[in-house]
């Protein structure tokens, strides 16, 4: 989180403006998990317009390919980088839809992988006319749900004090992204939805 409010600011933001893809149809749903991702991507798949994927890790394997390609430097990402990085991206976003059998026609494809709150940033950078929503739940009941689901692969889910660090962590992320991305997503509590 350090490294990357140190690095990822709004001159670099601003540097990278108009280097990604244009498209709009991208949203990608963020957030801490059992904070809503998954209720918010199923309501939004249910229009015909919008295609739902589930959790990709798309967004930084592009990342990865940009720096691969910039000499491993996000300060210095390459303009061509960014934008072959991010035609990379969507191209895996359609694939996924088409693998699923949804509309490829669809308006909007949802990606609701709850880490990519670690990526914003790059997300808007790559994707300037993607829409971001940030999912926030009370940080007890995210602290609560993490800790009593089993889930395979999160090991911070096992401890307690790894479950207050982690949510730490995204407030402390969220606000940089906030400081920055100058309303660049849109919030949505779980309560409320």
């Amino acid at each position: 989180v350090d490294a990357t409010a140190l690095h990822a600011t709004r001159a670099w933001l601003t540097h990278l403006r108009g280097v990604g893809h244009p498209d709009p149809r991208p949203v990608f749903v963020v957030g801490l998990p059992r904070s809503g991702t998954t209720l918010l991507e199923r309501m939004l798949a249910s229009h015909p317009a919008i295609a739902g994927v589930g959790e990709q890790a798309f967004a930084v394997e592009g990342m990865r390919r940009a720096l691969r390609a910039s000499g491993g430097s996000l300060a210095f990402l390459a303009s061509g980088a960014v934008g072959e990085a991010a035609g990379w991206h969507l191209h895996r976003l359609e694939d996924r839809v088409h693998r699923l059998g949804l509309d490829s026609a669809a308006r909007r494809i949802v990606d609701k992988m709850p880490d990519n709150y670690l990526m914003a940033g790059w997300l808007r950078a790559a994707f300037p006319n993607a829409t971001i929503v940030h999912c926030l739940r009370d940080p007890r009941d995210v602290a609560l749900s993490c800790w009593l689901t089993q889930f395979a692969g999160v090991s911070w889910s096992l401890s307690l004090e790894h479950i207050a660090q982690r949510i730490e962590q995204h407030r402390r992320l969220m606000q940089h992204w906030r400081g920055i991305l100058d309303g660049g997503f849109v919030e949505l509590r779980y309560e409320e939805l």
